[in-house]
């Protein structure tokens, strides 16, 4: 299953993107990033995919996009760098995350990340986060400023999700949010809600 997962990551980091979508894991943010940085992001995607297969997984919590402050950093969906330690503790990680910024250019979290990574820390065998959308929707020249994805991204870039259920077999599939449930059923992809 090692070998999947990196088809899913050489899949992501070959994917050409619009000029308002940012993929992590193939371009760099001139404000913020390291020269190695979709390097460093694509690592860090694969030592939280394997922990998770290693852990055999049986849930997913599905959000709608990538954030500015989570996996536009980093390559994990809803983790920022500052949450990396609560990550790595709550999984039991034994490779630690790199930083893909200059000197921790951006340190700060979204609340959103840094709530469920708490909750997270909680549950004995915690589910897999994904972004549907796994890259970052932003505003034309203006890439601070996240943007709500057009239905046609969703479906565009379907196959990503497609392929993580299928690496890990997941047996109970959570959207969280309308927004990702909406999506989930555009792509026809059966959830239940979590709001």
């Amino acid at each position: 299953m090692a070998l999947k997962i990196d088809d899913l990551i050489i899949k992501l980091a070959n994917t050409i993107t619009d000029d308002t979508l940012f993929n992590p894991y193939n371009q760099i943010c001139k404000d913020f990033d390291i020269s190695t940085g979709p390097g460093v992001r694509q690592g860090n995607l694969r030592i939280y995919l394997e922990k998770h297969l290693d852990s055999r997984t049986d849930t997913i919590w599905i959000f709608d996009t990538a954030g500015y402050h989570s996996s536009k950093l980093t390559g994990v969906p809803l983790v920022g760098p500052s949450n990396y330690s609560k990550v790595e503790e709550t999984l039991g990680l034994e490779n630690r995350f790199e930083n893909a910024n200059k000197n921790g250019a951006v340190s700060s979290s979204a609340e959103e990340s840094t709530k469920l990574w708490e909750t997270l820390s909680k549950k004995h065998n915690p589910p897999l986060v994904w972004n549907l959308l796994p890259f970052y929707p932003h505003q034309a020249n203006e890439i601070s400023v996240k943007r709500t994805p057009e239905k046609e991204e969703y479906l565009k870039y379907a196959e990503f999700t497609h392929l993580v259920l299928e690496i890990f077999g997941l047996k109970k599939i959570v959207a969280m949010g309308h927004r990702a449930q909406k999506a989930l059923d555009l792509i026809h992809i059966k959830s239940e809600l979590h709001i």
